[in-house]
């Protein structure tokens, strides 16, 4: 803790009279020496000194009496006796407090930036998890902080203390739970916080339950040395916010492009196949799917029969993984360019599985994933939750010679889960 002390030079003479009268001692009474510029309150005399030590880089101040240690509680405030109580830091506020603010709403200043929590955690925000920043009120850099919350607004019952270390909530406050607004936030500020911790800028207190509203204050404390040294400031004004639910959304559209939205039955028309040529389907499965969910998504396919079936006579063009040129078979292609995800810097993106069936649009055109009877990756969101995320794919077919005409068909089911 650093103190800078205001330098003053005190220059006072104490003039003791003393008579004699009877054999007895006249009482020498205590007096608050004055000037225009300080007050020294009940000196006493004796060993004690006052002043300032001072060395190149801090002046200490001090006490100019007896040093009192006691200490003084309530279930509203803790004091300290002593003139160091005197030093007390500034009563801190809270100016961000944010679990599931939207894009553009954020009061927060650190990651993500103006995205809110909507950028780490994807809408509709973070279920288990919040972002706070302390306003100091001024204090200096060294002064340290405490997080505690609850679910009442005027703190009358289940109160918790955020643990420094973990940032979890617990029922306990303890000193080691004062730490230095920098290290809260993980931001580097010198000589207090040498490193940058980016998961503390982004959301710095954890294990909350979903769908919750908490309120949370803070109180500074000038050191922590487990001696008593300074008085903790009393707990500040409070802010609130309301943690989301878990979330997952997904819709298919049958469509030409991204922009178009379609509603049931999901058909997809190969066209009319030839044996010569690999043939396309005119419109995209266009996959849409988000999640707040903290290890992010994953979307599966199977096919129930594994084959296109000619439902006349039983003739089938099967799934097929590789490049159809040359070869007989149907698949699913992705369209990469139209591939999309907001807020990708801190969320995740649409990853195309290409192992164990390679479902991406590189090398050949006519290269395509075959859709099995058992689920098989078509993409995830590299292990993030997903915001706003789509994907699209096409179908490719070539049937062999041999095959007779008629109307080929396979049912696709697309599965889609998330990791909270």
């Amino acid at each position: 803790m650093k103190f800078k002390a205001p330098k003053f030079t005190i220059s006072f003479a104490i003039i003791g009279l003393l008579a004699i009268v009877n054999q007895r001692m006249l009482p020498v009474l205590a007096q608050n020496l004055d000037s225009t510029n300080y007050t020294l309150v009940a000196p006493t005399i004796g060993n004690t000194i006052a002043g300032t030590s001072d060395s190149t880089s801090f002046s200490q101040l001090l006490s100019a009496g007896l040093i009192d240690s006691t200490r003084f509680e309530s279930a509203n405030y803790a004091l300290r006796g002593g003139y160091s109580a005197l030093i007390e830091p500034n009563v801190p506020k809270i100016t961000c407090f944010e679990a599931n603010t939207n894009f553009g709403t954020t009061t927060c200043t650190g990651l993500p930036g103006s995205d809110g929590m909507f950028g780490v955690c994807a809408d509709p925000g973070c279920y288990n998890r919040a972002k706070i920043e302390i306003d100091t009120q001024n204090n200096p850099n060294d002064i340290r902080y405490a997080l505690q919350m609850s679910t009442t607004s005027d703190f009358s019952s289940n109160i918790y203390y955020v643990d420094a270390t973990t940032r979890l909530l617990k029922l306990t406050l303890t000193a080691s739970d004062f730490i230095p607004k920098c290290e809260w936030e993980g931001v580097i500020v010198s000589g207090i916080c040498a490193a940058a911790n980016t998961t503390w800028q982004k959301y710095n207190v954890l294990g909350l339950t979903p769908d919750l509203q908490y309120y949370l204050r803070v109180a500074a404390a000038s050191a922590i040395a487990g001696n008593n040294n300074f008085q903790q400031t009393q707990w500040g004004p409070s802010a609130t916010t309301t943690t989301a639910k878990p979330t997952i959304t997904f819709d298919i559209d049958i469509a030409p492009n991204t922009s178009t939205s379609t509603n049931q039955p999901y058909t997809l028309d190969l066209g009319t196949l030839n044996s010569t040529s690999v043939n396309s389907s005119a419109d995209n499965i266009v996959l849409r799917t988000s999640t707040n969910g903290l290890g992010g998504l994953q979307l599966n396919v199977k096919g129930s029969q594994g084959y296109l079936l000619n439902t006349s006579n039983s003739d089938q063009i099967p799934a097929f993984n590789g490049d159809l040129a040359s070869n007989s078979g149907y698949g699913l292609r992705n369209s990469s360019s139209l591939n999309a995800a907001d807020n990708t810097a801190n969320l995740g993106s649409i990853v195309v599985s290409n192992s164990p069936v390679d479902f991406t649009d590189t090398g050949a055109a006519t290269k395509v994933g075959g859709p099995s009877t058992t689920y098989v990756k078509l993409f995830d969101s590299n292990n993030l939750p997903l915001d706003g995320g789509i994907a699209p794919f096409i179908a490719k077919a070539k049937p062999s010679a041999t095959i007779t005409p008629g109307r080929y068909t396979e049912t696709l089911t697309f599965l889609v889960y998330a990791t909270f």
